[in-house]
């Protein structure tokens, strides 16, 4: 009974057969990738999203080997199914067409919550942005309110210091003459020499976000007892990135050399923020422990000699990298100095 239903495949039916594998496998490595980038734009997924997001969850091994399988799927069921004797590809057929649909369903449902959480994350980054430049401006204002009420003191007291001078001149006695005066170099000279009025410098940062980030970060390394100084010559204005991705640049280094300061015995930081040869140049540097830090591990997300977070934001940086091809950040350490540099390519806007 089954005789009278066999079908004999003859030389030509084979070599369209061969030709319809070609045909499919050709059609399963192109027509995927147009698809993705269609339905993506469609549904208004953003892919660079996805990626940044899966950086947080994925190893790079990882995301390698899921980019591999995704590859192959599709051209692999095609192939499978083209290979079928044909009498039983009709049967498989259902399956195939329900495999490869619900595949899809669930790529699509990966990618939109890969991208909802992606935006979730970058509200909560710039509530977070927020707060910090709200609690920055807060600390700025009572440094100033500090400053003058040193000045009014001081303003103060000098006056009382001229009466004094005006009597001792009246009775010509100078050895008192003499002593008011040696006071009066003494004290100037400890105002004048103050940390805080390099603050001041300041005012050549554009940026009410930057300035207020800077302030507050130059204010607590000065109240845990590091010894600070500031090159800001000329004025500057946001580098050629997002202003939140350059204010958390700035937070990440900051802490960074602060935390790394704290832990040498002489603790100290130097900034410098100019512009060479077009581009936007910011350079930190801090007193270590070490003559020479380690600099192959300390990129490494969750690696850090001094908790979790240090090591992520260390490993945020070279994230940035890679999200922007004109922001270099080059790292070095030498004789007890930790140094990094951001440049921030600014082409002809720079």
């Amino acid at each position: 009974m089954m005789g009278i239903f066999s079908i004999k495949i003859t030389p030509m039916a084979a070599q369209v057969h061969s030709w319809l594998v070609w045909i499919i496998t050709i059609t399963a490595i192109f027509a995927p990738p147009i698809f993705y980038h269609l339905m993506s734009k469609w549904l208004n997924i953003d892919i660079s999203n996805v990626r940044k997001t899966l950086k947080h969850y994925l190893s790079a091994r990882a995301l390698r080997v899921v980019n591999v399988l995704l590859l192959i799927f599709y051209p692999g069921i095609e192939c499978f199914a083209a290979i079928l004797p044909f009498e039983k590809m009709s049967t498989n057929r259902n399956v195939y067409r329900l495999t490869f649909l619900v595949y899809f369903l669930l790529l699509f449902a990966f990618l939109f919550y890969l991208n909802f959480r992606h935006g979730q994350e970058q509200k909560e980054e710039l509530l977070r942005n927020q707060e910090m430049e709200l609690k920055a401006l807060e600390n700025y204002s009572k440094h100033v309110e500090s400053l003058y009420q040193e000045v009014r003191s001081f303003r103060h007291d000098y006056a009382n210091v001229l009466m004094s001078l005006k009597v001792g001149i009246d009775q010509g006695d100078l050895d008192n003459i003499k002593k008011i005066y040696e006071e009066i170099t003494a004290d100037s000279a400890k105002l004048v020499k103050n940390n805080k009025f390099d603050l001041t410098r300041l005012a050549n940062i554009s940026d009410s976000a930057v300035k207020s980030l800077m302030s507050a970060k130059f204010l607590e390394a000065e109240n845990r007892g590091i010894e600070i100084s500031l090159e800001l010559a000329e004025p500057m204005k946001n580098p050629a990135i997002p202003l939140i991705s350059y204010i958390r640049i700035l937070s990440i280094l900051f802490d960074n050399a602060i935390e790394g300061a704290l832990e040498s015995g002489e603790p100290k930081i130097a900034v410098a923020n100019f512009y060479q040869d077009g581009d936007f140049v910011f350079i930190i540097e801090n007193s270590t422990r070490e003559k020479s830090v380690d600099l192959s591990k300390i990129f490494q997300r969750g690696y850090s000699t001094k908790g979790e977070n240090r090591g992520l934001g260390l490993a945020t940086l070279v994230d940035f990298q890679d999200d922007y091809e004109n922001l270099s950040v080059e790292t070095s350490s030498l004789d007890y100095k930790f140094t990094q540099v951001v440049r921030v390519y600014e082409g002809e806007n720079g």
